[in-house]
């Protein structure tokens, strides 16, 4: 399903992290059942193609990708969020050498994290996911614990200019699930055990690491594209 499919990684570095309260599988969490595979989802809704390229950002020349795995109810995911991305957006994709992408991993302990995946994909079914992600972790406080977070939702994509009819037939219709099913199926294929974990090259990140770490990481994965 589009670009961001996860393979093997190597290397990992322990760090503060949010994970699932228990070892169920992903077939038993709550959040995200893995109850249609990729080829189950094979059959693409054409706002949920517009929204997978939507949540990728950077250069298309660019070889190089962080895939960023993340629950948008998981305080160490704003924690990157408020203080990491903006420096590394800075210095690897404006400048051209690396491509983000969002890949979504709600876990189970976060009621209110699959809708907020939905919300985003819906807005990047507009060409916002950005600006709607990064308003999900601005204003988390207030519909992470709310039991009906769809009016902040509504309230964010107004801001951010979506056309509120399409918003809401898109929730309604539940269209993004299964990308976000599929998306959390590949981050266990890929051993991903909590939230954040960064893919860079052969290296994971599971939690939220020094920058120098994740430079570090991105510069041996150019160089390593280089040779």
């Amino acid at each position: 399903m589009r670009p961001i499919a996860l393979a093997g990684f190597l290397g990992t570095v322990l760090l503060s992290a949010c994970s699932n309260s228990d070892d169920r599988s992903a077939s038993d969490t709550q959040a995200a059942p893995a109850t249609q595979s990729a080829a189950a989802a094979a059959s693409i809704d054409p706002r949920v193609e517009r929204a997978d390229l939507s949540r990728i950002m950077g250069s298309p020349s660019a070889s190089t990708w962080m895939l960023i795995v993340s629950d948008f109810q998981c305080p160490y995911c704003k924690e990157f969020h408020d203080e990491r991305a903006a420096a590394l957006k800075r210095e690897f994709v404006e400048t051209g050498k690396v491509r983000f992408a969002y890949v979504h991993f709600p876990l189970n302990i976060h009621p209110n994290a699959v809708p907020a995946s939905e919300a985003s994909m819906c807005a990047g079914a507009q060409d916002k996911f950005w600006a709607f992600h990064d308003r999900l972790f601005e204003t988390v406080d207030t519909w992470g614990p709310s039991p009906s977070p769809q009016a902040v939702f509504d309230s964010i994509a107004t801001g951010i200019g979506l056309d509120l009819t399409a918003f809401h037939q898109c929730m309604e219709d539940d269209v993004m699930l299964p990308i976000i099913q599929v998306d959390y199926q590949r981050g266990v294929d890929a051993r991903v055990k909590s939230t954040p974990t960064f893919l860079v090259g052969t290296m994971m990140i599971p939690g939220v690491a020094p920058l120098d770490v994740f430079r570090k990481a991105i510069n041996d994965a150019l160089a390593a594209g280089a040779k």
